[in-house]
């Protein structure tokens, strides 16, 4: 089993909604010196075996240009030009984990169809993957009265289920040969964070729930967090299950400089 990191893209986050302490704590010197802070949007690219699976897609193409504009989006280039490098090409991925459903995780999951200019026509850009996504997150997605405003938009993850390419994942179990999923509901309900393990080697994929390393302090949180108490108690868990085991972190949005 190998796993490469591969950048799909970058964003541009307020400082203030990047890093939100616990009104216990006083801000120190792990604030960042740049307002906004430049954050990229990592995948995991697995090969084992017959399968190549892929752990979050990023923003894709179909999210409105008003968003994108907000954040300062960049794109690193679409999936065929991202997996090039690998000899892979989109219809060569079996299987898409998505942590979660918000735009910049699971966006890239979906393409317009050629000459079509409507989200309404969307398909796969993995067509033969089975997209696994936790059931209460799914449905969680789709619940618009409840759910966190501005960061679900649903012609960006129905195709899903519409191909018959959905798998739901109704509780913490190996998926996949090797990966163990664990669910987690503070940063937003049944978010799903994928455990590789690969010889004498484990890798969590941490996600929006440790989205960066500054985050490894369970006192700080982002303002995108649906409840920052319960993220808070679900880090030092996780955490200290993490360091007993000696097992490293792959850190999602990790900061880096303009």
């Amino acid at each position: 089993m190998k796993c490469v990191s591969i950048n799909t893209g970058f964003l541009n986050i307020p400082l203030a909604d990047m890093f939100v302490t616990s009104p216990d704590v006083t801000p120190g010197t792990w604030l960042p010196e740049t307002d906004p802070v430049t954050c990229p949007i990592r995948s995991l690219l697995i090969r084992a075996g017959a399968r190549n699976i892929l752990i979050d897609t990023g923003v894709g193409t179909l999210i409105g240009r008003e968003i994108l504009d907000s954040y300062d989006y960049r794109s690193e280039g679409d999936w065929k030009f991202l997996l090039e490098p690998y000899d892979l090409s989109p219809s060569d991925i079996t299987d898409v984990i998505l942590t979660h459903l918000h735009f910049d995780h699971c966006g890239g999951s979906v393409r317009l169809l050629p000459g079509s200019s409507s989200p309404k026509e969307a398909a796969l850009t993995f067509p033969r993957a089975t997209h696994w996504v936790s059931r209460v997150q799914w449905d969680w997605a789709q619940n618009t009265v409840d759910r966190e405003p501005d960061s679900f938009f649903e012609h960006t993850f129905l195709p899903m289920k519409e191909s018959g390419k959905l798998r739901l994942v109704d509780k913490e179990s190996e998926i996949i040969a090797g990966i163990t999923v664990r669910i987690f509901h503070g940063h937003t309900r049944g978010l799903m964070i994928p455990i590789i393990s690969s010889g004498n080697e484990t890798i969590v994929f941490a996600g929006d729930l440790i989205p960066t390393s500054v985050h490894l302090d369970p006192d700080i949180g982002m303002s995108y967090d649906l409840d920052p108490e319960l993220v808070r108690e679900e880090k030092k868990g996780f955490l200290a299950e993490i360091k007993s085991h000696d097992w490293k972190l792959l850190f999602q949005h990790e900061l880096v400089s303009k």
